[in-house]
């Protein structure tokens, strides 16, 4: 099967959230949680972090974006209709897979 860039961050995205929201990420006291535009430029400052991808949940009330530096730091955000963002999950070692050609691709 072939996958593009694009649907393996969809679902490590997917994944990521699920995991966020059953209890896995950060619990409720250690999140940050500040104004969106605030958030963006402390990953950026701080981290070198950069979004690599964002989605909606379902009702469209909440968005999920994972930020990523070369260096392999990671952050998942969500943000809230009110534009409240708050950082749910974090760590190193980010590496993006390469997709290996086989038979049927």
């Amino acid at each position: 099967m072939k996958y593009t860039v694009r649907a393996v961050c969809i679902i490590v995205l997917s994944v990521m959230s699920y995991f966020a929201w059953i209890g896995y990420a950060k619990s409720e006291e250690e999140r940050v949680c500040l104004p969106r535009s605030n958030a963006i430029e402390q990953l950026s400052k701080q981290f070198k972090e950069k979004a690599i991808g964002r989605g909606l949940n379902n009702d469209g009330n909440i968005m999920l974006e994972l930020y990523v530096s070369e260096s392999g730091s990671w952050t998942v955000m969500l943000t809230n209709t009110k534009n409240v963002a708050c950082l749910v999950a974090s760590g190193e070692s980010w590496t993006i897979i390469p997709m290996l050609k086989g038979k049927g691709t």
